[in-house]
């Protein structure tokens, strides 16, 4: 029976310098440092890319504020010290102000668009339009609200002028007669 001793590399090195011979060189040693550094090479890698895409997010954040800030008119909060030093009362005059400012200018444009609609809008315009309906049936002092006539685009008929309970009248007349025949 052989029993077999088996001594590490270290102690088997020890030896072999005491006998003057080359100590002997670890064979796993550059498996495991090529794993090691295909592995620290991964993490560079992820960390290089991470670090990438924070700079790309950080970049856009950047473009966004100001973007946002060339968007803000006026004072700020920030901005506004002269409103600093003042009291409740004042600033609540100085609202009511601005707000009857804001109405006066708002009354301004109503009336002027206005004025515009009835300026631009009179009997000549309505020249040339056909009304639907004889004259008869339009009483005279009775208020009628007359609307364009619904028709086709491809038909090309000229624009109609209609009352809409009138229309459905007449329509109402005719499906009427129909039936009686």
């Amino acid at each position: 029976m052989s029993m077999e001793e088996s001594i590490s590399l270290e102690e088997t090195n020890k030896i072999r310098i005491s006998l003057g011979l080359k100590p002997l060189t670890d064979d796993k040693a550059p498996a495991n440092d090529k794993d090691q550094e295909a592995e620290k090479n991964y993490a560079n890698r992820k960390k290089a890319e991470e670090d990438d895409r924070r700079k790309g997010e950080i970049a856009k954040n950047i473009a966004n504020h100001m973007l946002n800030n060339g968007l803000i008119f006026g004072a700020t909060l920030g901005d506004a010290e002269e409103d600093v030093t003042m009291d409740a009362k004042n600033w609540i005059k100085k609202s009511k102000k601005k707000e009857k400012e804001l109405a006066a200018k708002r009354q301004a444009e109503l009336e002027s668009m206005d004025k515009m609609a009835q300026a631009t809008y009179d009997e000549r315009d309505l020249e040339g339009l056909k009304v639907r309906h004889d004259m008869d049936k339009l009483n005279e002092g009775e208020d009628r609200i007359l609307t364009l006539k619904d028709s086709r685009i491809l038909d090309n008929e000229e624009d109609e002028l209609q009352n809409i309970d009138m229309a459905e009248e007449e329509e109402d007349n005719k499906r009427h007669e129909l039936k009686t025949k």
